[in-house]
């Protein structure tokens, strides 16, 4: 059981069935890079939500004003205001270090990539891996949330945009992490990623070489040794039949 998943775990031979393991490693790489860029710039972005959410606010306290609570709308906005501005706070923050830390994950991969290091292509991976949980569970908890505060129902395009931060990352996750895995098995048996073989396929063909060099070897060992025998046995008559030496004492 655990050889049939490694097989599926760690076996594909290609990317999305017309790319090499090589070519969709570089291109993850590429995706990557731009993310954490995204990401140390994201102040902005939260900026610009925060600014949405406090229109959604305001508009929260006329109503609350029209029904005639004027006190209780001010206490609840300026509740909410302070909450969501320490969160947007945060926010900024926290993903101005994910980017930083990000960014360093991909420096790892390009050159584990380039010099072919199983060490640094497993960090990559584990970067991945770890981005991938994170972004899952930011995508529900900002599902969550928009749909709790009614902002979806304010501005139905929030969903839309927590699905561009995080959802897309978190759906892809576990097929890029399989890719990325398999390229790193390869490059460990001493592929390249471009023969479009798996793991398995190029352990299988270094092991029938290993044991055609192993079998050609002993051939040409019984070769040598017959050789020396037949060697041996013609130079065994011709020392039978040489004439002994006689040694003459001088005077």
């Amino acid at each position: 059981m655990c050889g049939t998943l490694s097989r599926f775990v760690g076996g594909k031979r290609s990317a999305c069935k017309c790319m090499t393991l090589r070519t969709f490693t570089i291109f993850w790489l590429t995706i990557f890079t731009l993310v954490s860029l995204f990401e140390l710039v994201a102040g902005s972005y939260l900026t610009s939500a925060r600014q949405m959410v406090d229109t959604i606010l305001e508009k929260l306290r006329e109503i609350a004003f029209n029904a005639g609570t004027e006190s209780v709308a001010d206490y609840y906005y300026e509740v909410l205001q302070a909450s969501f501005g320490t969160v947007w706070r945060a926010g900024t923050c926290l993903t101005v270090m994910r980017g930083l830390v990000d960014l360093g994950g991909a420096a790892v991969g390009i050159y584990g990539v380039w010099a072919k290091k199983s060490w640094a292509l497993y960090t990559f991976l584990g970067f991945n891996v770890v981005h991938f949980a994170i972004d899952f569970i930011l995508f529900i908890a900002a599902m969550s949330v928009v749909n709790t505060l009614y902002i979806g129902w304010f501005y139905p395009s929030a969903y839309l945009v927590v699905f561009a931060l995080y959802g897309w990352l978190a759906i892809i996750g576990p097929y890029v992490s399989v890719v990325l895995l398999s390229y790193i098995w390869v490059v460990r048996v001493g592929g390249t990623g471009t023969e479009m073989k798996s793991f398995f396929e190029l352990q299988e063909e270094q092991d029938k070489a290993a044991t055609a060099t192993a079998e050609r070897s002993g051939a040409k060992d019984r070769d040598e040794e017959a050789t020396a025998r037949v060697e041996a046995s013609e130079k065994k008559p011709l020392l039978e039949n040489a004439e002994p030496t006689i040694e003459v004492d001088s005077p």
